[in-house]
């Protein structure tokens, strides 16, 4: 059977038990001490108060005893012990035998010779009556020792006389007293004076005269001092009832405390249990960005340490002290803005996402009280592994299906680009130092490749393709070419066929090598099928000059127009390009086609100037193109529109790609070519607005700080022109400061294959 524990005393029981306690340590000896104290302050009192009735008695009494005058000295001590307090009053001979006290006399002794006092004489006890067998000849037979014995008949000695207490010690000034618990003695020593011998004529100047005695009593201030106490004793009672009183009501509302602060910590211990297990870290810290001891499981997962009184900073940062140092000042500045809005503001514009040690670490803020931050961290790193990898899938199948959808596209770029790396590309190995307009052609065209493989949707190539360009940017501004730069340029080239085969290996694997066997294959429609069978059949059944009779031509025409494709769709790629983008760009645009006439031309002639409208599209979503907030802050919709429209003028056709951006900065394009060289300042002054926007086809010209795989570089409008050039095209620009911007080239019609 188990025994159950005792319970344990509530908290309220102990701490009344310990005031209690308290109390009774401190009111005991305080008692004690006011009790002494106040007996102290009573034999004070009793001491003044009998010295000064003795006082008086001796001032009243000194000469009647001095000149032996008794009924004078028996009034004077009736006198003395009619007064309050005073009890009785008394006269011992020098004997120290009482012979005299109030109300009554004794005669004769005080007035015997010297002589007559027997040898070995002592003082009889107090309260000892003189016995009649006690040998007293030579005083009771005295004349005055006869009266006396007359007078007092068969009465006892001892109601009158009495010897001085024996404990009696007498001071330097003849004064002694015997205090008792409800009177209080006091005496004087009276000495022999030169006055007293003439009356006395046995006695000798400085010996003793006698001794008086008064008598009070002490009741009276003993009560006072009794009620002083008891008074002292009722107020230490009301205070310890006060104190107990408000002990127990504290005692009472520590106990609800303790019962409160007992749910709060089972809650706080829940609280704290779920945020352990939440897979997050909680901690907070102040403006001195110590973290408060308060934090989750996580953060010592996340942080692989404590970080219990750290710097913040330091922990977010530990390989980057200036970025430690900003985030620092950054908190700062948000704790101390008065602004609730401006620190929200702030507080959106810190780091979001930081990667500690092999953790990527997602970052969430609140502002707490009292000038303190919580920071909240949560631990992506398998979350952006997981996003890497359906990245990286969708890589792969936007790829696979660029392919499939315009395969006609695909192995035409990849057998341009072959040409280019075998043909192109090589002989620059040869050369001792690489001539400076076969740099400026090879920059183009590798620009071009890599926006073309981009929008095809390779994944490694376009990569590559940026440190190949960059590599030759590099020589092609200027910069010194040093040794070995044929080696460099031979491990870009490297890198760029293996990312190639990567890519390809992709679509390989996903459809298989019989994708690239019949690359070459033409695809016709049943009407298509028909009228070559038609064509075959008049051919068997006529003679050769048949052949050249109107019909045949026209149906020769018509297969040859079998090569013809629909201009439209040489630019069916370029919608969703633009809208991945956008997306890629944060950004939103509409979604949009290909508008305008079913024109169908030979693809050989216009092809290569299709595949370089992938950098105006890039700089429309780059350049033109606003971000939602700024579109919205303009007082546009926050989607912007980009359109492309395809139309016939005669002997031309119109291509018309605009944009509902921020339009092109005509003062920042002349600067611009000032800076280039383009004008001098009195040229870009007098320059027309065609002739400054025609600067946008320059060589190396961008307004972007820095470089990315997108833009930047000042290429793309470049080779685009260049293609525009060798198809025998124009173009005009259109364009209005935060409206938008519009290119309109003019291209001839071309109708033969052959063109």
């Amino acid at each position: 059977m188990n025994e159950t524990e005792p319970e344990a005393p509530s908290p309220i029981r102990r701490f009344v038990a310990v005031v209690v306690t308290v109390l009774l340590l401190i009111a005991i000896p305080s008692v004690g001490i006011l009790y002494q104290h106040q007996a102290d302050a009573l034999a004070e009192r009793v001491l003044q108060e009998g010295r000064g009735v003795l006082d008086a008695y001796v001032a009243q009494t000194q000469d009647s005893i001095e000149k032996g005058q008794p009924r004078t000295f028996q009034q004077a001590i009736n006198n003395i012990a009619r007064l309050q307090s005073v009890l009785e009053t008394a006269l011992y001979s020098r004997y120290r035998l009482q012979t005299y006290r109030s109300g009554e006399q004794t005669q004769g002794v005080p007035f015997v010779r010297r002589e007559a006092i027997p040898e070995g004489f002592q003082p009889y006890p107090k309260d000892k009556p003189l016995r009649r067998d006690w040998s007293q000849r030579d005083l009771t037979d005295a004349p005055a020792g006869k009266l006396h014995r007359q007078v007092i008949g068969e009465r006892d000695c001892g109601e009158c006389h009495y010897v001085l207490d024996k404990r009696l010690r007498f001071d330097q000034q003849g004064r002694a007293q015997l205090i008792e618990s409800d009177k209080a003695s006091f005496y004087q020593r009276l000495q022999v004076e030169e006055q007293c011998v003439a009356c006395h004529t046995h006695w000798q100047v400085g010996e003793d005269a006698g001794y008086l005695g008064v008598t009070i009593e002490t009741s009276r201030q003993q009560a006072e001092v009794s009620r002083s106490i008891w008074r002292v004793v009722y107020v230490l009672i009301l205070i310890a009832l006060v104190v107990l009183l408000a002990t127990l009501i504290i005692g009472w509302m520590y106990a609800r405390l303790d019962e409160r602060n007992r749910e709060l910590a089972t809650k706080r211990g829940k609280i704290a249990s779920l945020l352990d297990n939440s897979d997050q870290g909680f901690l907070s810290f102040d403006q001195g960005l110590r973290v408060d001891s308060e934090y989750s499981q996580e953060c010592l997962d996340i942080f692989g340490q404590a970080p219990e009184g750290q710097d913040i900073s330091g922990l977010l940062f530990p390989q980057d002290a200036d970025k430690a140092r900003d985030f620092g000042n950054n908190i700062q500045r948000i704790l101390h803005e008065a602004d609730a809005n401006k620190r929200q503001l702030f507080l959106s514009l810190m780091p979001k996402e930081l990667q500690i040690g092999d953790k990527t670490v997602r970052l969430d803020y609140r502002l707490l009280p009292q000038q303190r931050v919580m920071l909240v961290l949560s631990d992506v790193t398998r979350q952006k592994q997981l996003e890497q990898q359906v990245r990286e899938e969708q890589g792969r199948l936007r790829l696979i299906v660029a392919a499939v959808r315009e395969p006609e596209d695909f192995f035409e770029l990849l057998d341009d680009y072959r040409r280019f790396d075998a043909d192109e590309l090589p002989p620059l190995l040869g050369q001792s130092q690489p001539d400076a307009d076969r740099l400026a052609e090879l920059y183009r065209r590798i620009h071009t490749f890599k926006g073309l493989f981009a929008q095809q949707e390779f994944i490694r190539l376009p990569s590559a393709l940026h440190q190949l360009e960059g590599l030759i940017g590099q020589w092609r501004r200027g910069s010194s070419i040093e040794a070995g730069w044929q080696q460099r340029l031979r491990q870009a080239m490297a890198q760029s066929a293996q990312a190639l085969d990567w890519d390809l290996g992709l679509v390989r694997e996903a459809l298989g090598e019989e994708f690239f066997q019949r690359r070459g294959e033409l695809r016709l429609s049943p009407q298509q099928v028909r009228l070559l069978e038609d064509i075959a059949e008049r051919l068997l059944r006529t003679d050769v000059a048949d052949i050249r009779c109107g019909e045949t031509r026209r149906m020769v025409a018509e297969l040859r127009r079998l090569r013809h494709v629909d201009l439209r769709s040489l630019l069916a790629s370029y919608p969703p390009l633009a809208e991945r983008l956008a997306e890629r760009l944060d950004k939103m645009i509409h979604p949009f086609v290909i508008e305008g006439e079913a024109l169908r031309v030979p693809p050989g002639p216009y092809q290569p100037f299709i595949k370089a409208l992938v950098h105006l599209f890039r700089n429309a979503l780059d350049h033109g193109i606003e971000d939602p907030e700024e579109r919205l802050a303009a007082g546009k919709d926050e989607m912007g529109r980009i359109s492309c429209r395809l139309t016939r003028q005669g002997d031309e056709l119109l291509l018309e790609v605009a944009d509902d951006g921020r339009g092109i900065d005509l003062q920042a394009l002349r600067q611009k070519a000032l800076e280039l060289g383009l004008f001098s300042p009195q040229q870009a002054a007098a320059a027309s607005e065609q002739e400054l926007l025609q600067v946008v086809f320059t060589d190396r010209l961008s307004t972007r700080s820095q470089v990315s795989d997108l833009s930047g570089r000042g290429i793309g409008l470049a080779a685009l022109k260049a293609e525009l050039d060798r198809l025998g095209g124009r173009v005009s620009i259109q364009t209005q400061p935060g409206q938008g911007t519009c290119f309109c080239f003019y291209l001839p019609w071309l109708d033969s294959p052959a063109a």
